[in-house]
């Protein structure tokens, strides 16, 4: 049993024996979005699968044109996608501050019809036209202001 046991824990350990020396590969983008791979890391780099380097291959001028063309389009999108969403985060505060400026000139006017029905409690009887037209226009304003400004 023994025997079994030491042979078996042999095998794993010859097994698990190349995992240990293998070298970490590193892999980054280059200026031209061509991903390159190394054993030391470089600022930006990553952890790669790759147990091995792969071979080296050199661009022609034509693969760097092709790959610079893609990257300039990439940084155009980029570019494009960061103004779209500074025009909506824009546009959502000049809506807010639109709100709020409706807001307070809706305050402003319930005010001002207020202090209007009060002064005309005393000056003019309670059921004539007017008393009944600003307390329906007071009534419109809490309705507006209830809607949109809480």
């Amino acid at each position: 049993m023994m025997k079994i046991i030491s042979v078996s824990l042999l095998l794993l350990t010859l097994c698990a024996l190349p995992s240990v020396f293998a070298e970490t590969i590193y892999q980054w983008s280059d200026p031209w979005g061509q991903l390159q791979y190394s054993k030391t890391p470089i600022p930006g780099s990553m952890v790669s699968e790759l147990t091995e380097l792969p071979a080296v291959q050199e661009l022609n001028e034509q693969q760097k044109q092709a790959a610079m063309f893609r990257k300039i389009q990439e940084m155009r999108q980029t570019d494009f996608l960061r103004k779209k969403k500074e025009t909506i985060e824009d546009n959502a505060k000049q809506q807010q501050l639109n709100l709020k400026n409706y807001c307070t000139q809706l305050n402003n006017m319930l005010m001002d019809v207020q202090i209007r029905n009060a002064n005309n409690l005393f000056y003019i009887d309670q059921f004539s036209f007017l008393g009944h037209y600003n307390v329906f226009l007071e009534n419109d304003y809490r309705k507006e202001i209830r809607k949109h400004c809480r």
